[in-house]
């Protein structure tokens, strides 16, 4: 599976898609008014997406890189490195 390498935080990847409604808005006179059904198509799928990349955060561990290399060969260069 692939795995980007870019990981922003989850509050950021939410404040993103707000800061640009609040901009949207002020183009448009202060109007807060949401684009129906746009606005909720895209607010839903952003919630969604949000939910499955938290899902995987918390089911990957921080130890696990994702490059599918096996822990041997990262222990296995450590000791040489400590050897010279």
């Amino acid at each position: 599976m692939l795995r980007p390498t870019l990981r922003i935080p989850l509050w950021a990847a939410a404040g993103l898609p707000v800061a640009a409604y609040v901009l949207r808005s002020a183009n448009r006179g202060w109007s807060f008014r949401p684009d129906l059904p746009q606005d909720t198509v895209v607010g839903l799928l952003l919630l969604a997406l949000i939910a499955v990349v938290a899902w995987t955060r918390r089911s990957v561990g921080p130890d696990e890189t994702g490059d599918g290399l096996p822990h041997e060969v990262d222990d296995q260069h450590d000791t040489e490195r400590n050897e010279r």
